[in-house]
């Protein structure tokens, strides 16, 4: 059976602290196994934890004044959320829920600040985290402002294309993404994502299959967005 802290190993944030210091965090920690469907934390609640995922896959979300959900990324096993508000102590920006079924270990905000206070390794991965997170979000804003709906799909494979090997020619995204979450992703509507995969499709560019997406030509995908011209 895994232990707490080989989980937490799993974590980016864990995965080269000493064993024995890694042990003491996974005491700290509180652990849950949750179902698909169930809500981690909630768009403007309290800071009441950072979080940890062992296992699973989680989707972060923004509701919009009028109530329009905007999907904002999926994050799966290895990775960390929360952390912002556990920083600046304001409410939580966005909504998480557990796509599939989940382990997820989470600290106070409290003792989240004891880990880095005391590790100051690990206050440098985080500050490149962030700062990671700032270049994504910044690069889609560039998305949003000068792609059309079209190129922002081509966009959004090549994200969802982003574990592959590096020098790959094709690519399977597995499970094949559903038309409604690549429309929220990129704030548009499921017919218009189901339009340009058939046109993609035809081209001979993708191949829909059962269990997975798969993209025969990644160089050229990459070039759709690469040759756009915004003036």
């Amino acid at each position: 059976m895994t232990t707490h802290d080989e989980h937490l190993k799993k974590i980016e944030l864990f995965a080269e602290l000493p064993d024995e210091k890694r042990v003491q965090i996974a005491g700290r920690c509180t652990w849950k196994h949750l179902e698909p469907g169930t809500m981690v934390c909630s768009q403007e609640d309290p800071s009441e934890g950072v979080y940890f995922l062992a296992e699973g896959t989680v989707r972060a979300s923004i509701y919009s004044a009028s109530g329009k959900n905007v999907v904002f990324q999926d994050m799966h096993a290895g990775k960390m959320f929360g952390e912002i508000s556990a920083i600046d102590g304001s409410e939580r920006s966005a909504s998480v829920e557990a796509i599939t079924a989940c382990l997820v270990a989470s600290l106070s905000p409290r003792a989240f600040i004891e880990v880095l206070r005391q590790e100051s390794d690990l206050s440098l991965k985080v500050m490149r985290m962030l700062t990671g997170e700032i270049r994504r979000l910044s690069s889609r804003v560039v998305e949003f402002s000068t792609l059309s709906v079209q190129h922002r799909i081509h966009a959004e494979l090549l994200r969802l294309a982003g574990d592959g090997e590096p020098g790959d020619k094709e690519h399977s995204i597995r499970p094949a993404p559903k038309l409604s979450d690549i429309a929220d992703k990129i704030s548009t509507h499921r017919e218009a994502v189901s339009r340009e995969l058939s046109r993609l499709i035809k081209g001979g560019l993708l191949i829909r299959r059962s269990d997975c997406l798969h993209i025969t030509d990644l160089p050229k995908l990459e070039k759709l967005v690469s040759d756009i011209d915004f003036g």
